[in-house]
């Protein structure tokens, strides 16, 4: 499987890790590891909103070119992507 880094690179972070399938992850300091896709669906909105919020707790000032780039490529990478089961409004 192909992989690669949509935001920063292996051993550093922030860093946003992507794979061929789709799935892809945030690493933060100190390892902490949040899930964005994983099989081919978008993690529940619950997930989802906790990496943001560590984004943004990591980064508080709302002008950090890091905070901004972070967020925008999360949106991005989830923008499209099937809703997980848990959060599908039938």
């Amino acid at each position: 499987m192909a992989e690669w880094y949509e935001y920063g690179h292996g051993g550093v972070t922030p860093h946003i890790h992507a794979y061929s399938g789709g799935d892809c992850h945030l690493k933060v300091a100190g390892g902490d590891r949040y899930d964005l896709v994983k099989d081919h669906v978008r993690v529940t909105q619950a997930k989802l909103n906790e990496a943001f919020d560590r984004v943004r707790a990591d980064y508080p000032n709302e002008n950090s070119l890091v905070r901004i780039a972070l967020i925008a490529k999360m949106r991005d990478l989830v923008r499209g992507v099937a809703l997980h089961h848990s959060d599908r409004r039938t």
